[in-house]
Protein backbone atom coordinates (compact mmCIF):
# COMPACT_ATOMS: atom_id res chain seq x y z
CA UNK A 1 0.00 0.00 0.00
CA UNK A 2 1.02 3.41 -0.81
CA UNK A 3 2.10 6.00 1.67
CA UNK A 4 1.78 8.68 -0.03
CA UNK A 5 -2.40 8.77 -0.29
CA UNK A 6 -3.87 11.58 1.95
CA UNK A 7 -7.36 11.48 1.38
CA UNK A 8 -10.45 8.45 2.06
CA UNK A 9 -10.83 9.24 -2.15
CA UNK A 10 -6.74 8.19 -2.91
CA UNK A 11 -7.42 5.36 -0.39
CA UNK A 12 -10.44 3.91 -1.90
CA UNK A 13 -9.40 3.74 -5.85
CA UNK A 14 -6.19 2.25 -4.35
CA UNK A 15 -8.08 -0.48 -2.44
CA UNK A 16 -10.73 -0.88 -5.58
CA UNK A 17 -8.24 -0.33 -8.66
CA UNK A 18 -4.99 -0.18 -7.98
CA UNK A 19 -2.05 2.25 -8.57
CA UNK A 20 -0.02 2.90 -11.47
CA UNK A 21 -0.98 -0.18 -12.88
CA UNK A 22 -0.80 -2.36 -10.13
CA UNK A 23 -3.10 -4.75 -8.70
CA UNK A 24 -6.04 -3.73 -6.38
CA UNK A 25 -5.29 -4.24 -2.97
CA UNK A 26 -9.24 -5.81 -2.75
CA UNK A 27 -7.98 -8.80 -4.74
CA UNK A 28 -4.23 -8.96 -3.19
CA UNK A 29 -6.26 -9.71 0.08
CA UNK A 30 -8.67 -12.02 -1.37
CA UNK A 31 -5.99 -13.84 -2.70
CA UNK A 32 -3.48 -13.75 -0.24
CA UNK A 33 -4.62 -12.44 3.32
CA UNK A 34 -2.61 -10.27 4.91
CA UNK A 35 0.69 -12.40 3.25
CA UNK A 36 0.75 -10.06 0.49
CA UNK A 37 2.55 -7.55 2.31
CA UNK A 38 5.39 -7.84 5.00
CA UNK A 39 5.67 -8.09 8.42
CA UNK A 40 6.74 -4.51 8.71
CA UNK A 41 4.04 -2.92 6.18
CA UNK A 42 0.85 -5.47 7.57
CA UNK A 43 0.45 -2.93 10.57
CA UNK A 44 -0.11 0.05 7.89
CA UNK A 45 -2.80 -2.48 5.99
CA UNK A 46 -4.45 -3.11 9.20
CA UNK A 47 -4.39 0.61 10.20
CA UNK A 48 -5.90 1.44 6.11
CA UNK A 49 -8.23 -1.50 6.20
CA UNK A 50 -9.73 -0.03 9.24
CA UNK A 51 -10.93 2.71 7.08
CA UNK A 52 -12.12 0.74 4.47
CA UNK A 53 -14.35 -0.93 6.50
CA UNK A 54 -15.55 2.41 7.90
CA UNK A 55 -16.46 3.09 4.38
CA UNK A 56 -17.97 0.48 3.77
CA UNK A 57 -19.99 0.05 6.87
CA UNK A 58 -21.51 3.34 6.03
CA UNK A 59 -22.13 2.54 2.41
CA UNK A 60 -24.13 -0.16 3.60
CA UNK A 61 -26.29 1.96 6.20
CA UNK A 62 -26.99 4.43 3.07
CA UNK A 63 -28.13 1.57 1.38
CA UNK A 64 -30.27 0.28 4.06
CA UNK A 65 -32.19 3.48 4.29
CA UNK A 66 -31.94 5.01 0.82
CA UNK A 67 -32.96 3.56 -2.53
CA UNK A 68 -29.82 4.15 -4.14
CA UNK A 69 -27.16 2.23 -6.22
CA UNK A 70 -24.01 0.65 -4.29
CA UNK A 71 -21.70 2.96 -6.18
CA UNK A 72 -23.21 5.92 -5.84
CA UNK A 73 -23.32 5.05 -1.98
CA UNK A 74 -19.80 4.15 -1.67
CA UNK A 75 -19.00 6.98 -3.37
CA UNK A 76 -21.50 9.16 -1.22
CA UNK A 77 -19.50 7.05 1.79
CA UNK A 78 -15.95 7.75 0.59
CA UNK A 79 -17.07 11.65 0.56
CA UNK A 80 -18.40 11.82 4.23
CA UNK A 81 -15.80 9.58 5.57
CA UNK A 82 -13.44 11.99 4.13
CA UNK A 83 -15.47 14.92 5.21
CA UNK A 84 -15.08 13.93 9.04
CA UNK A 85 -11.42 13.34 8.67
CA UNK A 86 -11.03 17.16 6.86
CA UNK A 87 -12.92 18.60 9.41
CA UNK A 88 -11.17 17.53 12.22
CA UNK A 89 -7.87 18.17 10.36
CA UNK A 90 -6.67 14.99 10.77
CA UNK A 91 -4.55 12.41 8.88
CA UNK A 92 -5.60 8.86 7.42
CA UNK A 93 -3.81 7.28 10.56
CA UNK A 94 -5.87 9.52 13.04
CA UNK A 95 -9.05 8.58 11.53
CA UNK A 96 -7.64 4.74 11.37
CA UNK A 97 -6.92 5.03 15.07
CA UNK A 98 -10.79 6.88 15.70
CA UNK A 99 -12.83 4.90 13.63
CA UNK A 100 -15.04 4.34 16.36
CA UNK A 101 -15.75 8.38 16.92
CA UNK A 102 -15.75 8.72 13.30
CA UNK A 103 -18.06 6.24 12.83
CA UNK A 104 -20.30 7.85 15.66
CA UNK A 105 -20.39 11.32 13.74
CA UNK A 106 -21.63 9.20 10.39
CA UNK A 107 -24.28 7.28 12.21
CA UNK A 108 -22.34 4.10 11.70
CA UNK A 109 -21.62 1.17 13.67
CA UNK A 110 -18.39 -0.02 12.88
CA UNK A 111 -17.18 -1.11 17.01
CA UNK A 112 -15.82 -4.63 17.84
CA UNK A 113 -18.60 -6.21 19.80
CA UNK A 114 -18.18 -5.33 23.59
CA UNK A 115 -15.91 -2.17 23.09
CA UNK A 116 -17.33 0.79 24.38
CA UNK A 117 -15.50 4.60 23.27
CA UNK A 118 -14.63 6.71 26.28
CA UNK A 119 -14.80 9.73 23.94
CA UNK A 120 -17.74 12.99 24.43
CA UNK A 121 -19.82 13.17 21.12
CA UNK A 122 -18.14 15.49 18.63
CA UNK A 123 -19.33 19.05 17.88
CA UNK A 124 -18.37 19.28 14.10
CA UNK A 125 -21.39 20.06 11.90
CA UNK A 126 -21.49 17.21 8.57
CA UNK A 127 -25.09 17.51 8.46
CA UNK A 128 -25.44 14.57 10.91
CA UNK A 129 -27.07 14.37 13.94
CA UNK A 130 -25.35 12.90 16.79
CA UNK A 131 -27.13 12.42 20.08
CA UNK A 132 -25.97 14.08 23.48
CA UNK A 133 -26.81 12.98 27.11
CA UNK A 134 -28.35 16.20 28.83
CA UNK A 135 -27.48 17.23 32.07
CA UNK A 136 -29.97 15.64 35.00
CA UNK A 137 -30.69 18.08 37.37
CA UNK A 138 -32.01 17.60 40.96
CA UNK A 139 -33.60 19.94 43.64
CA UNK A 140 -33.26 19.31 47.39
CA UNK A 141 -34.30 21.92 49.68
CA UNK A 142 -31.99 25.38 49.19
CA UNK A 143 -29.41 23.00 47.89
CA UNK A 144 -29.06 22.51 44.37
CA UNK A 145 -26.94 19.64 42.54
CA UNK A 146 -26.26 19.16 38.97
CA UNK A 147 -25.37 15.94 37.59
CA UNK A 148 -23.64 15.70 34.35
CA UNK A 149 -22.58 12.42 32.05
CA UNK A 150 -19.60 10.54 33.84
CA UNK A 151 -17.21 11.61 30.34
CA UNK A 152 -18.03 15.25 31.90
CA UNK A 153 -16.32 14.26 35.00
CA UNK A 154 -18.46 14.44 38.59
CA UNK A 155 -21.71 16.29 39.82
CA UNK A 156 -21.37 19.76 40.71
CA UNK A 157 -22.62 21.60 43.64
CA UNK A 158 -24.30 24.71 43.13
Amino acid sequence: MSRSIVSVRELWNEWEHGLSGGRPVKELEKQHGARWCTNGERRFFNRRRKIIDLVTTTADKMLSREAIARSAAIDAAVTRVNAVRTAHRKSLNWLSLNAETAARQLGADVAAPGKTSRTKPSTINLGITTPALPPTSTTAGSNSTVATSQTEGPARSL
